[in-house]
């Protein structure tokens, strides 16, 4: 009896190590994918603008990155392509 009383704690500390387990690889790989912003800096892009003197106002641009600019000088200094 008590030898199976045993037995059936081992195996239930067993199932809820696995379950916690499972929920937090779940979990990793959930908010891993969802929380990754997207990414579309451009070093070259960077390099041959960010000495520029942008100009204030021609409109807001939206970046490959989903942000707003400025405009597009404001945008291509920062390392980013503009969405057209």
């Amino acid at each position: 009896s008590d030898r199976l009383d045993r037995s059936k704690k081992n195996l239930n500390m067993k199932v809820v190590f696995f379950t916690g387990l499972c929920t937090l690889m779940c979990f990793i790989i959930v908010a891993g994918t969802a929380c990754k912003k997207r990414s579309c800096f451009s070093q070259a892009l960077y390099e041959q603008h960010k000495g520029d003197m942008c100009p204030d106002g021609g409109g807001s641009v939206k970046g490959c990155d989903g942000n707003m600019y400025w405009n597009e000088c404001y945008a291509h200094r920062m390392g980013i392509e503009v969405v057209k």
